[in-house]
């Protein structure tokens, strides 16, 4: 689909992805503070994307540095490049480069993504998709 196909480019044109994507290292947390076994983030996103929870929303945090932008840019692409059985669309987007987030967050979301809409039905079409929005 071409608005993949966009999303795709976007992140593989990325200067980050570029410049580090050789030297990145698989990223392991914990569920919270008091867990203490980290395993790989990866997995534990893919789990909770899985899941049967209607509603879902996932806060990864951590200290500056520590790699929660280049990790949600690869999983993205991963998403993007791979079968993607499930069926989602993966947008990344830099929150901190969107002019007041809370409004049409999901329009300039795209827009930072160049993902553009001809119309507001077509924009209300896309946003009944499946999809992964990672800021």
């Amino acid at each position: 689909d071409e608005q993949r196909l966009l999303i795709q480019r976007a992140l593989l044109e990325d200067n980050q992805v570029k410049n580090e994507r050789e030297y990145y290292i698989t990223l392991y947390g914990k569920e919270s503070e008091l867990d203490g076994n980290p395993t790989s983030l990866k997995e534990k996103v893919k789990t909770f994307i899985d899941s049967s929870a209607e509603h879902k929303t996932l806060i990864i945090t951590g200290e500056g540095g520590s790699g929660k932008s280049l990790f949600s840019k690869l999983y993205a692409l991963e998403e993007l490049q791979g079968t993607n059985s499930n069926g989602y669309i993966v947008i990344h987007a830099s929150l901190s480069q969107i002019d007041n987030p809370f409004e049409n967050l999901a329009e300039k979301a795209c827009a930072q993504r160049d993902i553009k809409f001809k119309d507001q039905s077509l924009l209300e079409n896309f946003m009944r998709k499946k999809i992964i929005w990672i800021f």
